[in-house]
């Protein structure tokens, strides 16, 4: 089951990205048919979020942890992932072809979008627990006092 739930997280983040993407590009641009290097950007983007994610430990349990350092990990990948991308498409040498505003943009809007969905999934998680659902079950073993 966990690994399930790993699996939707980052199909939820790659989604957030995509969704970030074209709100940034509506806002930016009017419409959603920017050209296909900007697009590349965003898929570039979304490589990258599968792989750093991780390694920042954005999809391991926050039982018990703070939200702000939460909040705080996600905009720190989040960033890098965004610098990795720009880096690549200076290196394929159609940095040109991004713009700067819209990529302010989405940066921005999909920042809020990942932060958000974390904090409100932990809300709601916290609820559960206090409800009594959503708890571990424990077994202590021993012997003696």
């Amino acid at each position: 089951m966990r690994k399930f739930q790993d699996l939707l997280a980052r199909v939820f983040d790659v989604a957030l990205v995509l969704v970030g993407a074209a709100v940034a590009s509506q806002i930016r641009f009017d419409y959603l048919a920017q050209s296909g290097f900007y697009w590349a950007l965003v898929m570039f983007s979304a490589a990258f979020a599968l792989a750093i994610f991780p390694a920042f430990g954005v999809y391991e349990s926050w039982r018990g942890r703070s939200k702000l350092a939460l909040a705080g990990q996600v905009s720190l990948a989040w960033l890098i992932v965004q610098g990795s991308a720009l880096v690549l498409m200076y290196s394929l040498h159609r940095i040109d072809f991004v713009s700067r505003l819209g990529f302010s943009y989405w940066t921005a809007v999909t920042g809020g979008l990942l932060i958000s969905y974390r904090l409100i999934t932990h809300a709601v998680l916290a609820r559960a627990r206090g409800a009594g659902m959503n708890l571990h079950q424990v077994a202590i073993v021993g012997s003696g006092s």
